[in-house]
């Protein structure tokens, strides 16, 4: 079972259950929303490396919207557009809100399983660099502050020599 969590967000009953079951199906994590609002509600409880929305969503929010919103509160989340109105003014507007992906519908579900799969390792990638910059800033730190108690013995030291 794949452990790490994905978002499904989408208007469509039909196509959130269909894409919810052939995930689980498939071993993945992963829980479905009905819109942009409640898919932020439910990231503000759980973390989700990777959500899957729908680019037009009635009464509310697009899946546009929506991405902008999750780049800017959950920066680490990657976002994968699902759309059966795909053009190239689209793929370029998805690409500058901060999209990962972009997939046709209707789409097969070896084409999102590849696209998830890569999203995954994208995003477990970004978690093992945020780690390693910790501790590297960690390490930085302790050793300022290692050279900054050397620096005062050897202040204290040159004080009792002058002495």
């Amino acid at each position: 079972m794949i452990q790490d969590p994905i978002l499904i967000v989408d208007d469509e009953l039909e196509v959130r259950t269909a894409l919810l079951e052939a995930l689980t199906d498939q071993g993945y994590s992963a829980e479905a929303v009905a819109s942009g609002e409640a898919a932020l509600a439910r990231m503000a409880e759980r973390s989700f490396p990777v959500v899957v929305t729908d680019l037009n969503m009635p009464g509310g929010q697009t899946g546009l919207d929506l991405i902008g919103v999750i780049r800017h509160r959950f920066p680490d989340t990657l976002c994968v557009l699902t759309t059966a109105y795909a053009t190239l003014d689209t793929s370029i507007e998805a690409l500058k809100c901060g999209a990962y992906d972009l997939i046709q519908k209707p789409f097969r579900l070896a084409e999102m399983v590849t696209v998830l799969n890569r999203a995954l390792d994208h995003a477990n990638l970004l978690r093992k660099l945020k780690a390693y910059q910790g501790e590297l800033e960690n390490r930085i730190l302790s050793r300022t502050r290692d050279l900054q108690e050397a620096q005062e013995e050897a202040l204290a030291l040159c004080d009792l020599s002058l002495q």
